[in-house]
């Protein structure tokens, strides 16, 4: 008797030994939400609960071995990119994606810890994942926090209009703006289309703001964009899962609170789909007509029946439309 395989999703990223993200974090992550982990390590981060001290990157070959490796082996339905420390480890990381342009990759745009690594190969190499990486790239995830390391003169990138711009050229489908704080009130999350359409996604700040929120919201995404939902209901519950995940850290250590991986972090849809079998036909149609997003419409509403989160955050969304292609 053969059973469905869960989808599966590989991640190129360090490896962090406290468990507060990235790799083998992320693995653990990607169970709870019904993905099979798969992982190529980028580089080793030596770090405790206070920070990282330092970060050994591995080679090029050894990042493309081994992702070839476990490529040719297993079927996958998502790959997720952060922290490659080299244009040569770009280079490759490019081409393994050029050779595998149906499945979606996730790069991520957030705290790269580059500074203590290289002092003027910096722009280069931050500019390199934008001209080498970002056109084998189906989403990009900005974190607006730490937009300025992503930003460069001599690139003539000077905001985050001009990366979306630049994405979108590149052929980047969508653009997802996170932690975008306009105000003391609310933090704005904006996922662009490239055909002009522009959904925007607002919640509460949390009382902690750390790097590593991006890290973990992309991973979310891109396990929910390996179980094929829609683009916008992905990003919602990607959202929510993260909050919930910063609002329940624990003191392991001396240093930082970090996220309690032994709790089960549920979304909407996941409970949706452990509702019992002889309504799981009916509850999936009804899903599906609730979280169909018009893409010219400017209704706002809230994410989930109960308008909150599990941690009481209020997460709310809308959308409008450009009206053009935003490269053209």
């Amino acid at each position: 008797m053969s059973e469905q395989l869960p989808p599966s999703v590989l991640f190129f990223n360090l490896h962090d030994p406290s468990y507060r993200a990235y790799l083998p974090a992320e693995a653990a992550h990607a169970s709870q939400l019904q993905c099979q982990p798969l992982s190529v390590i980028t580089a080793i981060s030596i770090q405790d609960s206070s920070g990282i001290h330092e970060i050994y990157p591995l080679t090029p070959d050894a990042i493309e071995e081994q992702a070839r490796c476990v490529l040719e082996d297993i079927r996958v339905q998502a790959i997720k990119v952060n922290h490659l420390y080299s244009l040569e480890a770009l280079t490759v990381v490019a081409q393994v994606a050029a050779d595998y342009e149906d499945v979606p990759m996730v790069l991520t745009l957030g705290a790269h810890y580059l500074a203590s690594l290289y002092e003027d190969d910096v722009d280069q190499l931050l500019d390199s994942y934008l001209e080498v990486l970002a056109p084998h790239v189906h989403t990009v995830i900005l974190d607006m926090t730490y937009a300025e390391q992503w930003l460069s003169s001599d690139s003539q990138l000077e905001n985050a209009e001009d990366i979306i711009n630049h994405c979108f050229a590149a052929g980047v489908e969508y653009c997802f703006l996170l932690s975008n704080t306009q105000d003391k009130e609310l933090v704005y999350n904006s996922l662009y289309h490239t055909l002009g359409t522009v959904e925007h996604f607002t919640y509460d700040p949390p009382a902690l703001r750390q790097a590593e929120f991006a890290d973990i919201f992309s991973t979310s995404l891109s396990c929910l964009i390996a179980q094929q939902l829609p683009m916008s209901e992905a990003c919602k519950q990607a959202i929510i899962l993260s909050l919930n995940q910063f609002a329940n850290q624990i003191p392991l250590g001396m240093g930082r609170p970090q996220v309690n991986r032994l709790m089960t972090y549920t979304t909407t849809y996941a409970a949706e789909e452990t509702t019992v079998e002889d309504e799981a036909t009916e509850a999936e149609a009804s899903t599906e007509d609730e979280t169909t997003v018009d893409e010219t419409s400017a209704e706002t509403r809230t994410i989930a029946e109960a308008g909150t989160t599990e941690a009481g955050t209020n997460v709310e969304h809308d959308t409008e439309s450009t009206g053009a292609n935003r490269h053209e």
